[in-house]
């Protein structure tokens, strides 16, 4: 069974916890990106094209300022990525128990995507610290379809259309009927190639065509804004203040607890069990400790 070695040690959890989710929920209702900016996240095919982009940095920036840890990436898939967190706080909290425990930092990472990028993403962890991994390693999946409305703008929407019409028509054609140069008619083609809406004939996959009903069904409205990262001091403030505050709370409340005895203190569940059936790391820790004030 997995235990915590105190009560103080638990209660010194819940506080770091509630801090992390009062600072990760106070970042992202200050994050919303702009599709431009989401566009060149999605267009990166590699970890260092990733790397040099101002969405990425922001996100490093954010997971320094709530106290994640250093966030690197791993690998890059087509609409999918391997985060890795270096220094994570949570293995720390929770260092008896063996296996995935970083919860919180896969719950931040989807609710980013799909609460401030607009496109709808799960999460995992995939490594972990407190199973014998270097850095803690998350799974990230996007909604391809959404993910598309990010990435392709009216002119690939326009040229899928043509393709759809008229498979065999012309790089040329294409170009005149668009009103476009006929390079970067090639350069959209190979783009639409690379996320599987064209096959290698030019031809409109499955996939393309169900993404075209989509597009035509719920037009992208691009609406224009500054990107959070222009005002990263006020967000930097944000999570000061929110983190100050729910420390503060959990100091009144901790004032208002009774002392457990040592016998009350071995009362204590499998975290990792529990952590599944509860929303957050904090939520979970303070289970336990109601759970033992009452059956005390």
């Amino acid at each position: 069974m997995t235990h915590f070695r105190s009560f103080a040690q638990r209660v010194a959890a819940l506080d770091k916890m509630t801090s992390l989710e009062t600072g990760i929920s106070t970042a992202i209702k200050m994050s919303k990106v702009p599709r431009k900016e989401v566009k060149k996240l999605l267009i990166a095919r590699d970890e260092n094209q990733v790397r040099n982009t101002p969405l990425f940095q922001f996100m490093q920036m954010i997971f320094d300022e709530i106290g994640l840890g250093g966030l690197d990436i791993k690998e890059v898939g087509r609409f999918s990525y391997v985060f890795s967190v270096r220094n994570s706080p949570i293995p720390a909290l929770i260092p008896d128990a063996k296996g995935k425990t970083c919860y919180i930092t896969a719950d931040a990472l989807s609710a980013f995507f799909t609460k401030d990028l607009g496109i709808p993403a799960s999460s995992e962890e995939i490594r972990c610290i407190n199973e014998g991994a270097e850095t803690c390693d998350f799974l990230v999946k996007l909604n391809a379809i959404q993910a598309y409305q990010s990435v392709l703008d009216e002119i690939d929407k326009d040229i899928i259309g043509l393709k759809i019409k008229k498979p065999s028509i012309g790089v040329d054609n294409i170009a005149e009927s668009l009103d476009i140069d006929e390079e970067e008619v090639k350069y959209r083609i190979e783009t639409l190639q690379h996320y599987e809406i064209l096959d290698e004939e030019h031809r409109v996959t499955d996939i393309g065509k169900t993404y075209y009903r989509f597009r035509m069904a719920f037009p992208v409205s691009e609406e224009d804004f500054d990107p959070p990262w222009q005002m990263i001091k006020e967000i930097s403030a944000a999570i000061a203040a929110a983190s100050s505050f729910a420390e503060a709370m959990s100091e009144r409340v901790k004032e208002e607890k009774k002392v457990l005895s040592p016998e009350e203190e071995k009362n204590i569940i499998n975290l990792a069990e529990e952590a599944k059936k509860s929303r957050s790391f904090a939520e979970l820790l303070a289970k336990q400790i109601n759970k033992e004030e009452k059956e005390g």
